[in-house]
C-alpha cells in the first residue's frame, strides 16, 4: 500500500506528503490506501497545490460502490444473509472453477499423454502440489474463514493439488522435489526421482511463489525460482512420462527442460477452485483450454535485452 506515499520515498517526484497527495489526486487517483493522503490532503489545499472540489470529487467516487454494494443500507440487505460459515459459496466455487478450466493453456501434449487414465499411479512433485495461497494469487483477500480475515488472510479451505488428483488417481506418491519455491538446495531432487520411478505418470507441479510476484518483486532471470528448473531436469531424465503443471503469472523461461516432458500445462493463477479444474483437466473430465496471453522467452532472453 501507499503508493502515493512512494511518489515521495522511493521515485522523488514529490517533496513531502502535500506534494505527493496533490500530485496524485490531479492526475486522477481518488483513494489511497496508505497514511499519505490523510497526512497531506489539508496542507495541500492550504498551498493551492490541490483543490477541495477535487478532493470531494475524489470521495464520492471512492464511496460510490460502497454504497451500491448496501454497505451504509438503513435496512438489510442481501448481503446481509450471507453466514460466517460459507467459506466459499457453491455458486462461486462453481464460476471459479469454470473460469479456471477455460483459461489453461495446454502448451504441449506429446504422444497424446493426456489424458491420464484414472487408474494410473501419479508421482505428484514440486512445489506447488501442496500450494494453497499460490493458486490464489498474492494481492488477493483470504477466501476462507479465520479469527485473521481480511487481506491476505487464511487460505486454508483451498483444496492442493495433492487433494483434487486423490479424485482421480488409483495411488498419488508425493515428493516435495524442492524445499518451497525459491529454495536453491537440491537436497531433495534425489527422493523425487525415485518417487517417478516407481509411478506410471509423473506430475510435475511447479511455478512461482508469493515471494516473487508480490508488490515490487523484480525478477533478474527467466528461469524458474530456486532449484525447480533443476528438479524438471532430473525428474524428466528418470524416463517416465510427465506432465508439468505451471502455477505462474509470470512468464518463466522452460527451455531448459520442457523438450524432455510429454505434455505442459500452463494453469497461471488458477484461484479457489484451481486445483480441482487441473485435476479434471488432466484426467480428461473437463477439455476446455484457453490460450496462452504471454510470450514464454528462453531464459537467455535476458542476456540479449
Amino acid at each position: 500500500c501507499d503508493a502515493v506515499g512512494d511518489l515521495v520515498t522511493w521515485f522523488g517526484v514529490a517533496n513531502d506528503s502535500a506534494a505527493a497527495t496533490a500530485m496524485a489526486l490531479n492526475n486522477g487517483t481518488d483513494i489511497d490506501c496508505g497514511g499519505t493522503f490523510v497526512d497531506g490532503l489539508a496542507e495541500a489545499i492550504q498551498r493551492n497545490l490541490t483543490t477541495l472540489r477535487r478532493a470531494r470529487d475524489a470521495f464520492k467516487n471512492a464511496m460510490r460502490p460502497l454504497f451500491a454494494a448496501c454497505l451504509f443500507a438503513p435496512n438489510a440487505s442481501s448481503f446481509d444473509a450471507l453466514a460466517a460459515t460459507d467459506e466459499v459459496l457453491q455458486s462461486h466455487r462453481a464460476t471459479a472453477r469454470d473460469v479456471a478450466a477455460r483459461s489453461f493453456a495446454l502448451l504441449k501434449n506429446d504422444g497424446d499423454l493426456l489424458p491420464l487414465r484414472r487408474n494410473s499411479t501419479i508421482a505428484l512433485i514440486g512445489p506447488a502440489a501442496t500450494a494453497q495461497a499460490q493458486l490464489v494469487g498474492p494481492i488477493t483477500i483470504g477466501p476462507c474463514v479465520s479469527a485473521n480475515g481480511g487481506y491476505k488472510g487464511s487460505y486454508s479451505c483451498v483444496r492442493t493439488l495433492n487433494d483434487s488428483l486423490r479424485d482421480y488417481a488409483a495411488t498419488v506418491l508425493y515428493a516435495p522435489g524442492v524445499e518451497n519455491f525459491t529454495s536453491p538446495s537440491e537436497a531433495l531432487i534425489a527422493d523425487a526421482v525415485a518417487a517417478a520411478q516407481r509411478a506410471d505418470v509423473v506430475v510435475l507441479a511447479l511455478g512461482a511463489g508469493l515471494e516473487t510476484v508480490d508488490e515490487k518483486e523484480d525478477l533478474t532471470s527467466l528461469e524458474l525460482p530456486g532449484a525447480q528448473a533443476a528438479l524438471a531436469r532430473a525428474v524428466a531424465a528418470a524416463g517416465t512420462p510427465t506432465v508439468a503443471v505451471l502455477v505462474m503469472g509470470n512468464p518463466y523461461a522452460v527451455d531448459s527442460w520442457a523438450a524432455n516432458v510429454s505434455a505442459v500445462l500452463d494453469v497461471f493463477v488458477p484461484g479457489t477452485a484451481g486445483a480441482d479444474a487441473v485435476a479434471a483437466s488432466l484426467f480428461g473430465a473437463d477439455r476446455r483450454h484457453g490460450k496462452l496471453p504471454y510470450t514464454l522467452y528462453e531464459a537467455a532472453y535476458v542476456d540479449d535485452v
